[in-house]
């Protein structure tokens, strides 16, 4: 049998190969680590992020990143994950340190921090339980505690049961707590039998306030 004198035997050929693929695989490898190891600062003097975490808005602003070690953005000391609005307005980002509000409500260090558009706080992820505005709130695995415009607290799930405006509130991670932004009671599923004004109910029950306090619906 003959070859083609311009190809090597088949044999060899498949030896050739078999070399390249070994020679070429731990240089891709390589290329892979290292490149998942590069940072980059979008920002003059910001934190330096993992490059292969950057994503990007339409107008090249940064959209998100994963910070390759803390670092410091406006005041903020951050980690892990930081979001980004269009403007390149901080969208969320990770605190290391605990983080007191407008309002002087202290969140706790590890806690997720979520910003309107106008940078405004609308919302947390709770490293821990903490009390905010003296109510006991549930943290951790994502529990989200929201805020009004003003500051105040707005939606929350209790880490045990409490009374608010001398309304028994049920800990509960299926319904939960609701304040007016004056932190008056909005919506709160009862821990216990009780009376409001001329009429009583029954522990379970899940009642809606007027702003004037007085009961508007029951579930």
């Amino acid at each position: 049998m003959t070859h083609d004198s311009g190809s090597p035997p088949r044999r060899t050929w498949r030896l050739w190969t078999a070399g390249l693929a070994t020679a070429v695989l731990p240089a891709v490898v390589m290329v892979t680590v290292v490149s998942s190891c590069l940072t980059t600062t979008p920002f003059p003097d910001g934190p330096r992020f993992r490059s292969a975490t950057l994503s990007f808005h339409e107008n090249g602003n940064i959209a998100k990143g994963k910070l390759a070690e803390p670092g410091m953005w406006r005041g903020l000391s951050c980690e892990g994950w930081m979001h980004f609005f269009e403007n390149g307005d901080l969208r969320s980002c990770q605190v290391t340190e605990s983080h007191r509000t407008d309002r002087d409500l202290v969140l706790p260090e590890g806690s997720t921090l979520w910003w309107d558009e106008s940078g405004k706080l609308e919302s947390a992820w709770l490293a821990d339980d903490t009390v905010l505005d003296g109510i006991p709130v549930k943290g951790g695995d994502k529990i989200v505690v929201s805020f009004h415009p003003a500051g105040t607290l707005r939606t929350l799930f209790l880490s045990r049961d409490h009374v608010i405006h001398e309304i028994p509130c049920k800990a509960s991670l299926l319904k939960p707590v609701k304040l007016f932004p004056n932190g008056s009671l909005q919506s709160a599923t009862l821990s216990r039998n009780c009376s409001i004004g001329p009429r009583s109910y029954t522990e379970g029950k899940t009642l809606t306030f007027d702003p004037s306090g007085d009961v508007a619906a029951m579930d």
